[in-house]
């Protein structure tokens, strides 16, 4: 049974995209801040810090990839796609979401393959964590489920024979 999502939900899913984006950018502010100052806005500080514009930038995107994702794995517009579907057309929307951002406040030069190459290349591995975390998480709740269930019908076994 598929629980309903309230304003909470959303403001912690939120909040969960949001410190994993700013996770990535400290980790790449002290390992290329300072070499990629004078390159991109996003390391404008160098080694310092992340800019608050920039964190204020990763909100609203964080915002709108939530929202990108409720939609999509709700039946609002997809009424029969699969899950292999919604999650294509997830994936789509964030690079379509990224792209749309990296060119608005023009995050790097979008003329340097190797900024985009470096885009796609986090991009990838950060959904593959994902994909794996999530996967990890459904087969926890399906040997919790499982577990259960195997609860119940002990006791309604236990019941019957009484």
């Amino acid at each position: 049974m598929e629980e309903k999502k309230n304003i909470f939900d959303f403001a912690g899913m939120v909040f969960i995209i949001f410190g994993f984006c700013m996770m990535c950018m400290l980790l790449f502010t002290v390992i290329f801040g300072e070499e990629a100052k004078e390159v991109s806005k996003m390391f404008a500080l160098g080694k310092k810090g992340v800019p608050v514009e920039l964190m204020a930038q990763f909100f609203t995107l964080a915002v709108l990839i939530t929202l990108a994702r409720y939609i999509i794995f709700s039946d609002v517009l997809i009424k029969r796609g699969s899950i292999a579907v919604r999650t294509a057309g997830m994936f789509l929307t964030i690079i379509i979401s990224c792209a749309c951002f990296i060119f608005a406040f023009q995050w790097f030069p979008v003329n340097l393959w190797n900024a985009w190459a470096g885009f796609f290349i986090c991009f990838g591995i950060s959904s593959v964590i994902s994909v794996m975390i999530m996967l990890l998480r459904e087969k926890m709740e399906n040997r919790k489920m499982e577990e259960g269930l195997k609860r119940l019908r002990k006791q309604w076994e236990e019941e019957k024979n009484e």
